[in-house]
């Protein structure tokens, strides 16, 4: 369900900012939210947990850099 949550909120960004930040996969982002939304028999939990393991570390990181960078415009 978080997956779920973090895609919506990827769909909500608006284009300019998703312009600014193109080092984030905002497609992918979505595209495995409608994945986990509409396929969840299809979904490999191993392969989910790679990408608990790999993915959202760095996602992380990058959200928290663009945070940090702008803080002074949040």
């Amino acid at each position: 369900m978080n997956f779920v949550v973090i895609g919506e909120t990827s769909i909500k960004i608006s284009s300019t900012f998703k312009l600014n930040h193109t080092d984030i996969d905002w497609r992918g982002i979505k595209d495995f939210r409608n994945f986990i939304a509409h396929e969840y028999f299809s979904v490999n939990v191993t392969e989910v947990w790679q990408i608990i393991k790999d993915h959202l570390p760095i996602l992380k990181s990058q959200l928290l850099n663009i945070l940090e960078v702008n803080k002074t415009d949040y």
